[in-house]
C-alpha cells in the first residue's frame, strides 16, 4: 500500500483521539494531563500531515482498532474499482436498511 494512503489513515484517526480527550471529562473539561495529551496528539498529527505532504516517514498504523486490517485491496485499486465498491455498499445498505416513510 502507498505510504501516503497509510499516513492518511493515521491522520484520520488522530482527531478522534483528541476529541475523546475533550469529551470524557465533560462538563468540566480536560485536566492538565488531558491538555498535555492533546498537545502531544496535535504534534503527532502535524508530523503525520508533514509526512503526507513530503511522502516520507514510516507507517505506524497496520490495523484499525487493533482488529481490522487496513483495506489494502480497496485502497490500492484504481478509482473505478473504488466507485464500484462504494456503489455496491450503498446498494446493500439501501436493501437492508430501507428509508422510513414519513407520512
Amino acid at each position: 500500500m502507498d505510504l501516503r494512503i497509510q499516513k492518511t489513515y493515521e491522520a484520520l484517526f488522530d482527531p478522534e483521539k483528541i476529541r475523546k480527550v475533550f469529551r470524557e471529562p465533560l462538563p468540566a473539561g480536560p485536566d492538565a494531563d488531558g491538555e498535555t495529551a492533546v498537545s502531544h496528539m496535535a504534534k503527532a498529527l502535524k508530523h503525520t500531515l508533514s509526512d503526507i505532504e513530503s511522502g516520507t516517514g514510516q507507517p505506524k498504523l497496520r490495523t484499525i482498532d487493533t482488529s481490522l486490517p487496513l483495506r489494502d485491496r480497496e485502497e490500492a485499486s484504481g478509482p473505478s474499482e473504488k466507485v464500484r465498491y462504494l456503489a455496491d455498499a450503498f446498494d446493500e445498505i439501501a436493501v437492508t436498511h430501507p428509508p422510513e416513510v414519513i407520512p
